[in-house]
């Protein structure tokens, strides 16, 4: 071909000639590629003037270039074609080079049939290196000229993307209609479809949407795709999940099928209420298509078999398929969530200390700091049970990573690293310090006073049981508690007993040698008192408020009283309510106390 073209130089076959050369060419040629050294040959040097003779004719910069007389159409192609081949090359002087052999090609032979392919060239370089200002002029230039139908739609194609991927959707919906008009069918096709998404983006209603079709013309296969389109741009899960069970059922042939289902099985592994019957039906039916698979997205596909292993509670498979993941696609973004999944399940099935150092990897390599905390907590859980006192030391440093993160997880780890230290380091004074700060900074309104609150009150009474400065602290905090709980019978019947196990240790002011039991034993009766008024909401502290009654007034010999409390708890259906019934009968047995 090379030999032919060299011989026939105006052979009017050159420009489909040169377009088989421009695909026969590497991805990145070489400098002793044929087709590239025969190129250069066929381009004369370029004519730079003598400083002396560099004069302007016509107005701009541009009538100062060294233009020749005219370019034969050999030389013409030529140029074209080298600069398409040394673009390729990622070597700067190639770049270079192939602008300038565009350039010098518009401008020595600015009525050449390549010059509108030429402009379009340059608008798509100068978009790739970030210039769109540049590029337009290009592309302004190629849709407003006398160039090629095709030429021009592609010149529009270009400029809508650019638009759309800018964030002005209605500019692109614009240009691609302008880019249909000039395509073939297929290619008007995809322009159309693009116009339709734009508005669809573009629009808050999206039902009003339809596509811009030919007048007159019927296109089921593109009403199909923008059915799927909108399929897939709809933001409830549930909705989505309808929209493409309808477009599966109603369009069974449709090429794209295959997406479709693995979106529909996407979208029923969303969110809390997962549907896993449905995920597994469509991905049943992707397996048993092996061509089908084979034109997925292979780390979407991963990605569904990991969340439906682990969504179906089966941390053995969760843990493997989650370490093919991260062996087969280390630097795709999948890789962080099958790290966090993985880390999930090895801290289910106790292996703390493999699950921790998975989740300290991602976390210090994640950028995103909700997730980065999520795994710092993740990993602090799992040092904290860990087999070592040293894992378990290291434990305080991992919830302070959490809780220095932003993200919604800081009040979780801080009450979780409190927690840790009174209930396995039984480190009371450094907890109560700790929790006193964040306790103190809250508004009086904030919920998290709450379970701070007790956790606190729980430090301080573990600390200093003896001590009437530190009971004192405690009774504040919970007296302060209080007034949280008006809607929250539960905390309520808790903040009770601890009230009481604190008054039943504290002197009383005036008398230091009494303790405050007579308000202790108001407090645990209380949770008695109003477990008549309304059905009680938890057993545990409304059974210990009673039992811890009856003890008080067994000890003070109060057997009538005691009597009363004992039949009190029984007359509910508590979980101990007949060793209440018991203890009363005995009582009146011992006693002989009998009613009148």
């Amino acid at each position: 071909l090379l030999a032919f073209m060299g011989t026939h130089p105006d052979s009017p076959l050159l420009g489909p000639m040169f377009d088989r050369l421009a695909n026969w060419l590497p991805e990145s040629p070489g400098p002793d590629d044929p087709i590239m050294v025969r190129l250069e040959s066929w381009i004369p040097e370029h004519p730079f003037p003598d400083s002396e003779s560099l004069t302007a004719i016509g107005p701009g910069a541009v009538a100062a270039w060294p233009v020749r007389s005219s370019l034969d159409p050999l030389a013409s192609f030529a140029m074209f074609t080298r600069a398409l081949g040394l673009h390729r090359i990622p070597a700067g002087e190639s770049q270079a080079e192939a602008f300038e052999l565009m350039n010098r090609l518009r401008f020595e032979n600015p009525d050449h049939s390549l010059i509108p392919r030429v402009m379009l060239t340059l608008g798509r370089w100068n978009l790739a290196r970030g210039e769109p200002d540049r590029a337009f002029a290009f592309l302004d230039r190629v849709a407003g000229e006398n160039s090629p139908s095709e030429v021009r739609s592609r010149a529009e194609f270009l400029k809508a993307r650019t638009a759309y991927e800018k964030g002005d959707p209605e500019a692109a919906a614009l240009a691609f209609e302008a880019a249909a008009t000039g395509f073939a069918a297929a290619e008007a096709d995809i322009a159309r479809l693009n116009a339709a998404l734009s508005r669809l983006r573009q629009g808050s209603d999206r039902d009003a949407v339809t596509l811009i079709q030919i007048p007159g013309e019927e296109n089921p296969r593109l009403e199909a795709d923008f059915e799927l389109e909108r399929a897939l741009s709809t933001s409830s899960t549930a909705e989505r999940i309808a929209a493409m069970d309808r477009f599966i059922a109603g369009h069974p042939d449709h090429p794209r099928i295959p997406e479709a289902r693995l979106a529909a099985a996407e979208a029923a592994l969303e969110g809390p209420a997962a549907d896993l019957p449905f995920a597994r039906m469509h991905l049943e039916s992707l397996q048993s298509l092996p061509d089908a698979m084979g034109s997925l997205p292979v780390t979407r596909l991963a990605l569904v078999r990991l969340r439906m292993a682990d969504l179906i509670g089966d941390p053995a498979a969760t843990i493997e398929a989650a370490r093919e993941v991260l062996t087969s696609f280390p630097e795709e973004p999948i890789a962080r969530e099958a790290a966090f999944t993985l880390g999930r399940n090895l801290f289910l099935t106790g292996n703390y200390n493999e699950a921790r150092l998975v989740l300290e990897k991602l976390a210090a390599a994640e950028e995103d700091t909700g997730h980065s905390q999520a795994a710092w907590l993740l990993a602090a859980r799992a040092a904290s049970l860990g087999a070592t006192s040293q894992s378990r030391e290291e434990a305080l440093a991992l919830f302070d990573k959490a809780i220095d993160s932003e993200g919604p997880l800081q009040s979780i780890a801080i009450i979780e690293k409190a927690s840790f230290m009174i209930k396995s380091l039984n480190r009371y004074a450094t907890a109560a310090a700790f929790l006193r700060e964040h306790f103190q900074a809250l508004p009086e309104t904030d919920p998290l006073r709450l379970p701070l609150g007790l956790l606190l009150g729980e430090a301080i009474y573990a600390k200093g049981s003896t001590d009437p400065a530190s009971l004192r602290e405690a009774l504040d905090i919970y007296n302060g508690l209080l007034a949280l709980t008006e809607n929250q019978p539960a905390h309520w019947n808790r903040l009770q007993y601890l009230r009481g196990m604190v008054l039943e240790l504290l002197p009383r002011e005036e008398n230091p040698s009494i303790k405050r039991d007579a308000e202790a034993l108001d407090a645990y009766v209380s949770v008695l008192e109003a477990g008549t008024r309304r059905p009680p909401a938890e057993w545990e502290y409304f059974e210990r408020c009673g039992f811890r009654a009856l003890e008080m007034l067994k000890a003070k010999e109060r057997w009538k009283a005691a009597i009363a409390v004992a039949e009190k708890i029984a007359s509910f259906d508590s979980p101990n309510a007949r060793d209440a019934a018991e203890i009363a009968q005995n009582l009146r047995l011992k006693h002989m106390i009998w009613d009148d």
